[in-house]
Parts: structure tokens; C-alpha cells; sequence
């Protein structure tokens, strides 16, 4: 991950803290990341969505948050991700799709109602190449 500020659209940043704070129909960008050898494995997010938030669901997108490519996706409904309150907040592991390694520029892009706080993020690799 890259320690450069991030550029957000639809969301305001707490410069000290680097959280992304009442996220909502928007895409930030998280900076360049260098995922090493290609392998299939996981994101780890920290982020609250209470159960008023609102669903639906955050891609993690590649390149452009446009015309990029959608490597992962998590849901946010009462099943898969949801925490007590906006300032609690969990880590949450999305697998990733496909194969990913090499630097690619990473966008997160919340879709449908989703509302969220959003503290981090990295990448784990997998033992599959």
C-alpha cells in the first residue's frame, strides 16, 4: 500500500487517523500497491457499517474505478458485514477473484446504499499461483 494521501469522491478524510469516515456512494483511491508474485489471495479491510448503514456492496477495483477491473467484492447486509456502531470497527478478509500481483493503482467503490467508515486495508497473499 502506498502512504500517499488518497483521492476520495463521496467521502470525507481524517487526515491524522487516515480513516475514510462516512463513505457513501463514492470511490476513493488507497494508492499503488505492489502485490508481489502473482498469487490468489485476500484483502483485509477494517471498516464499520452499522445495521442502519444501508447495504450493499464495495468493489476493489483495479486501474480505474471506472474501466478497471473488479477483483474482489464484499456484501454489506446483516448476513455478511455489519458492526454495532459507527465506531466499531472489524476486519474483514475478501478473497480476491483472479490471480493478482505486479503494481496496480487500487480504488474502493461503494455501490447500492452502502454507507461505511473505513480505517485499512492490505493485501495477503496466497499460496496459489
Amino acid at each position: 500500500q502506498s502512504a500517499a494521501s488518497p483521492i476520495v469522491l463521496g467521502a470525507r478524510v481524517n487526515r491524522d487517523l487516515m480513516v475514510q469516515d462516512n463513505v457513501f456512494y463514492g470511490v476513493f483511491y488507497a494508492g499503488i500497491a505492489d502485490f508481489g508474485a502473482a498469487s490468489r489471495g485476500a484483502f483485509e479491510v477494517e471498516l464499520s457499517a452499522p445495521s442502519y448503514s444501508g447495504g450493499g456492496n464495495i468493489q476493489i477495483m483495479t486501474g480505474h474505478p471506472d474501466s478497471g477491473k473488479c477483483v474482489a467484492t464484499m456484501i454489506l447486509d446483516r448476513k455478511n458485514v455489519l458492526t454495532d456502531s459507527w465506531s466499531d470497527y472489524r476486519k474483514y478478509r475478501i478473497p480476491a477473484g483472479e490471480l493478482l500481483g505486479g503494481q496496480h493503482k487500487v480504488f474502493f467503490k461503494l455501490n447500492g446504499g452502502s454507507v461505511c467508515n473505513f480505517r485499512n486495508w492490505r493485501w495477503i497473499p496466497g499460496d496459489e499461483k
